[in-house]
């Protein structure tokens, strides 16, 4: 796999041996194939760490969390992709407050389409991207340090994206991914554990009980027994 991914992707055998262990850890052969796909077409270095691909927890449809590639940039990196289309100029951000609370932010990109600059904006919502701690819902990290910025490089991001889709689909700020990082509440589990345990316990004292009955003890010691079985203990 290594050698025609090597053909396709410009890269040595060597080279996509590194990439696996280093830039792409834990990634099957179709990810890193995605991957270096990306990696040739946004013209950025993995090995320079320009791009790169973590697997994050994320919740499924079903429910369930399991892990998933995510191709990652920095926002320095899509401002060089945006800005070798030689049709970029940076923009404005707003941030939206609502008292001390931060709303959003909005931000603005241009971008010049036959001759013509165009502004393309975007919005992100703070709650939307935010990273927090699952069970206390306080902000982590940089969110906590510096939220402003943050949720800034976010909308531009979502801007940048919107104006080049050609050149930046599928590929994602490592601000943006900041909340698949947000530690999985465990609260939710909690009734599922409580309840397999009950049913464990219970499993186990009719398994006792069977057994006495089985060694000859009378119906009326197994009666006290029983008692003592089925109490808290």
């Amino acid at each position: 796999m290594a050698n025609e991914l090597a053909i396709r992707q410009d890269f040595s055998p060597e080279q996509i041996d590194l990439i696996k262990r280093t830039v792409a850890p834990g990634t099957s052969d179709d990810e890193l194939a995605l991957f270096l796909h990306q990696c040739q077409r946004t013209g950025l270095d993995p090995l320079s760490n320009q791009i790169y691909c973590m697997k994050r927890k994320q919740k499924g449809k079903d429910g369930n969390w399991a892990e998933k590639a995510t191709i990652q940039v920095g926002i320095d990196g899509y401002r060089l992709i945006a800005s070798r289309t030689g049709r970029y100029a940076p923009g404005d951000v707003e941030i939206k407050m609502q008292g001390d609370r931060i709303v959003s932010a909005i931000a603005t990109v241009k971008m010049c389409v036959g001759g013509q600059w165009f502004d393309v904006k975007a919005e992100a919502y703070f709650d939307e991207y935010k990273q927090t701690f699952g069970q206390t819902g306080e902000l982590m990290g940089l969110w906590k340090k510096m939220p402003r910025q943050m949720i800034a490089k976010c909308a531009e991001a979502l801007a940048l994206r919107k104006a080049f889709p050609a050149e930046l689909s599928g590929i994602y700020t490592n601000d943006e991914m900041s909340q698949a990082d947000t530690e999985p509440p465990q609260a939710n589990n909690a009734p599922r554990q409580i309840e397999q345990t009950v049913t464990n316990n219970v499993t186990v004292k009719k398994q006792i009980a069977a057994d006495l009955k089985a060694m000859g003890v009378s119906a009326a010691e197994l009666k006290d027994i029983a008692t003592w079985l089925m109490s808290d203990y």
